[in-house]
């Protein structure tokens, strides 16, 4: 099968908002001079649907699903099509597979240092440091959002977590 000289694979690149911004910030200019069409999460903007139903939308209208993952976990819609408790990223991710979209996964280097982060490293399950003021739900969130990072990135086939 010959693809056509002027299609243009749109890509869906998937993130946590708050980690990574230095790489995204080279990667979508990246994008757009090798001529790639892409949808981010800088691109949304502001939508007359929530959270799940924008980014899997999106998931959808893409050819192929690039994860740029570090140690943030992202956000947790607490709704009733979530019942895995799962981040947006991960949803995003999910969704992605099960429509046989192409997918490249790229994890950061656990020793990379996220400036201002304090989150925890990928092998450590740990709470951070600054735990001891908080309440047992908020520390119960934390525990939860490590678990499930180290779980997902596993799932996405992370070596070294």
């Amino acid at each position: 099968m010959r693809i056509q000289d002027d299609f243009k694979p749109r890509i869906f690149i998937s993130s946590t908002s708050k980690d990574l911004i230095e790489h995204r910030e080279h990667l979508l200019p990246a994008l757009t001079q090798a001529g790639y069409d892409y949808i981010a999460m800088e691109e949304f903007g502001a939508r007359d649907a929530d959270a799940i139903d924008v980014s899997l939308r999106e998931v959808r209208s893409c050819d192929i699903f690039v994860g740029i993952y570090a140690r943030r976990y992202g956000y947790i819609p607490n709704d009733p099509r979530n019942p895995q408790r799962r981040s947006i990223t991960e949803m995003e991710y999910h969704e992605a597979v099960d429509l046989g979209k192409p997918r490249f996964i790229f994890v950061v280097d656990s020793t990379y240092d996220e400036p201002g982060s304090l989150i925890v490293r990928h092998s450590d399950i740990r709470l951070p440091p600054v735990v001891e003021d908080m309440s047992d739900s908020e520390r119960d969130e934390i525990a939860h959002r490590a678990k499930r990072m180290k779980q997902f990135l596993k799932t996405v086939g992370a070596t070294r977590v």
